[in-house]
């Protein structure tokens, strides 16, 4: 019998994914902006400026953005990955990779 995750089990296992995704994250994207020559917290500033945040806090309403946009993409990954059949991860093997 194969596993079939039930709609919860798949967004939490997205939104888990979607976490962990945003942290690994954030030191490529301090990188490569030092990298370009750039601050390395434009993108959350930019960002967090873009949604009317104040000079005080616009670093951490960037972050947050960040955040929230990862656990969005991250629930749908789930979902879709949970429910249709063909994408499910059942198991972790050469031949899995193979079709």
């Amino acid at each position: 019998m194969k596993y079939k995750p039930t709609i919860f089990k798949a967004m939490l296992f997205g939104i888990v994914g979607g976490i962990f995704g945003s942290i690994s994250m954030i030191a490529p994207k301090m990188i490569s902006n030092m990298q370009f020559g750039m601050p390395y917290n434009i993108d959350w500033i930019v960002s967090g400026t873009m949604f009317g945040a104040n000079q005080s806090n616009v670093f951490v309403v960037g972050i947050l953005i960040h955040f929230v946009t990862g656990v969005v993409i991250g629930t749908i990954f789930g979902i879709i990955t949970g429910k249709i059949t063909k994408f499910r991860i059942s198991k972790i093997s050469r031949d899995s990779c193979l079709g």
